[in-house]
């Protein structure tokens, strides 16, 4: 990344800037652009409102963006001030600019249309076409890479057209806008996006998705330029001088006030795996070395009949070597230790991807609570509301009463609204449905409070790391959680029997259900199956507590074998996993509760997971009653 990165600074500051001077330049005007501005002191600039960064307006109608400044920069240096004025939107914008109502347009592309109307000055703002990854992507990506991911760009932008005509083998997809592509990329669900580095860093600092990095680049760019109204060449001509003015610190400057690069590729399995082996290759070469010339130092030795002093040559040769050893130990366990980091780093990646698959089903199972509920409450408000205009009715015509000089014409009066107030009330049973919709509000908020609590107990973030579980409580409460992984064309059969406690790291074993449970969900969805069925069973056989999850998906072929609990191996296609699940899971259940994982399948028709552990040595059942566990 490092190269990429240089080549990035080296284009935009130096091949793609206007001027070519280093240092700050002042426009020299002439006598007739001098007297122009004078005779226009009012010049109108409109911007783009929704443009970050290239341009916006903030929440204080303040003009901002790259733009901004540099529109700032050729105030001072032709010393004239433009008039900002604001339009919802830029469609507006183009349509006042086209009947002269907007005279300056600071970051506009140029194309046949607008040429009718504008004259453009030298792109002052180019933007390359950047490859945007996640930190789960390794080395540097290039456009042939594309090909085989699942990559998206920001509907309406220029990438689309670029990369689609001139790479008609890349199928982009077009996200909404770029933060939902971001999203997107952050937790798994794509493996690319294409966009400017400003927009990316607008976003990123925005939603805090800190796990993302440039990738690569497109070799394409996105160039922005000053346009100005066809009948004012003089401005023209003022502000075109002003740009081949601006210099390459001052370019600079504003690039790097709104453009971040992030650079932690870090290094692949594969290079880390190289490096090792490159060590252990060289660590013989040295020995080899050695040998030989402990081996020629004998020789001369005996030759000469110096035994002694080539003894002692060995000696120190055999200190050298022990320290060089000691040295290629202490680096090769260095090595060991960052492959373990990055191995929790991908574990807890592959949690993240599925949690996000779960937690998009849990945001739509709240929305709908909490619609109802916040309809409810509008109601319920606007019934106080009533309420407290019928109290002060009520308190205007006590005082009326009490004053003991008020008409009996008003008090009656004052009394007919009070008892119509009442009788408008009873009549539309408003009391009764205040009832009914206070009921129906606490029923919403307990939903909302059984999936947030259900979610609570999967993650166990507040629990030891190994506590006495009912494995029956954990898969109720991960269907819960999982719901919308079976949509509406999977049935669960939930065969759960009488089982003991068992201890274990409750987190980790959640994370294993889901693994197994999202495994069949796909499995059911890719054999094209009407209806799925996904049978779910434990029981107890006296030593062991079982589980099993069935489902009638595709099944595996036989071929694949025992690879299946390899890590990085999947048959899914791109986008749907990277092969840890199953790996995951046979280091939770095997290695850390040595317990036992078993797997019947059948290409077509499907499969069978079952895993297996030892349950406490003193067992309460469910009934209450004690037994120990046979020897």
């Amino acid at each position: 990344m490092k190269p990429l990165l240089t080549f990035l600074y080296i284009f935009l500051l130096q091949g793609l800037l206007c001027s070519p001077d280093a240092v700050s330049a002042k426009v020299v005007l002439t006598v007739a652009e001098k007297q122009w501005l004078t005779e226009h002191p009012i010049v109108r600039l409109s911007p783009d409102p929704a443009f970050a960064p290239i341009e916006s307006v903030n929440s204080d109608g303040e003009y901002v963006g790259m733009a901004a400044d540099y529109m700032a920069l050729i105030e001072k240096k032709i010393n004239f001030k433009f008039t900002v004025v604001g339009y919802p939107s830029w469609k507006q914008v183009l349509e006042q600019t086209k009947q002269k109502k907007v005279d300056v347009l600071a970051a506009a592309t140029r194309s046949t249309q607008r040429e009718a109307y504008l004259n453009f000055i030298t792109a002052h703002i180019k933007l390359p076409g950047m490859i945007i990854v996640s930190d789960r992507t390794s080395g540097t990506v290039t456009m042939n890479d594309l090909k085989n991911m699942k990559v998206a760009a920001p509907s309406g932008k220029v990438w689309l057209d670029l990369i689609g005509i001139n790479h008609p083998n890349i199928k982009l997809l077009a996200t909404a806008t770029l933060k939902q592509g971001l999203r997107d990329l952050s937790f798994g669900t794509l493996d690319a996006v294409v966009a400017d580095p400003a927009s990316v860093t607008q976003v990123i600092k925005m939603e805090g998705l800190s796990n993302l990095r440039i990738g690569g680049e497109t070799g394409y760019f996105f160039n922005l330029a000053l346009a100005v109204r066809k009948d004012w060449p003089v401005l023209r001509d003022i502000l075109e001088n002003s740009v081949q003015a601006i210099s390459a610190e001052e370019h600079q400057v504003i690039f790097d006030n709104w453009v971040e690069f992030k650079d932690e590729s870090g290094l692949s399995q594969n290079l880390q795996i190289g490096l090792v082996i490159a060590v252990l290759v060289l660590t013989a070469l040295v020995i080899g070395f050695l040998l030989m010339k402990i081996l020629l130092r004998i020789r001369m030795t005996q030759q000469t009949g110096g035994l002694n002093e080539a003894n002692a040559s060995l000696a120190e040769i055999n200190v050298e070597l022990e320290q060089r050893m000691a040295k290629q130990t202490s680096d090769l366990q260095k090595m060991r230790a960052d492959l373990s980091t990055s191995q929790v780093k991908m574990v807890q990646s592959e949690k993240m991807a599925a949690l996000g698959q779960m937690i998009a089903g849990i945001a739509n199972e709240i929305n709908t609570p909490l619609g109802y509920s916040r309809s409810n409450v509008t109601i319920m408000k606007d019934f106080v509301t009533r309420v407290k205009n019928i109290k002060t009715t009520y308190y205007a015509w006590k005082n009326l009463m009490g004053d003991g000089f008020s008409s009996e014409n008003d008090i009656s009066n004052k009394f007919s609204e009070l008892d119509i107030a009442f009788a408008e009330m009873n009549e539309n049973e408003e009391i009764e449905e205040f009832d009914e919709l206070a009921t129906d509000t606490i029923y919403g908020l307990d939903q909302i409070s059984e999936i947030t609590q259900n979610l609570k107990e999967f993650s166990r973030l507040d629990q030891a790391e190994s506590d006495d579980v009912n494995l029956n409580d954990n898969i109720e409460r991960t269907l819960k959680l999982a719901r919308n992984l079976l949509k509406d064309h999977v049935t669960v059969d939930l065969s759960l029997g009488q089982i003991p406690l068992i201890k274990c790291n409750p987190s980790k074993i959640n994370q294993v259900l889901l693994n197994l449970i999202t495994n069949a969900c796909h499995a059911i969805e890719a054999s094209d199956k009407e209806i799925g069925k996904l049978t779910i069973s434990s029981d107890f056989d006296g030593n062991r507590v079982n589980l099993s999850i069935k489902d009638n998906g595709v099944g595996i072929a036989q071929s694949v074998g025992k690879k299946m609990f390899d890590p990085f191996y999947t048959t899914k296609s791109i986008g749907q996993g990277i092969g840890l699940g199953l790996s995951i899971s046979y280091k939770v259940i095997v290695k850390e509760h040595k317990g036992k994982i078993s797997v019947r399948t059948r290409e077509g028709v499907g499969t069978k997971i079952t895993i297996s552990l030892r349950a406490a040595e003193s067992l309460i059942l469910a009934d209450g009653s004690n037994t120990i566990l046979p020897d």
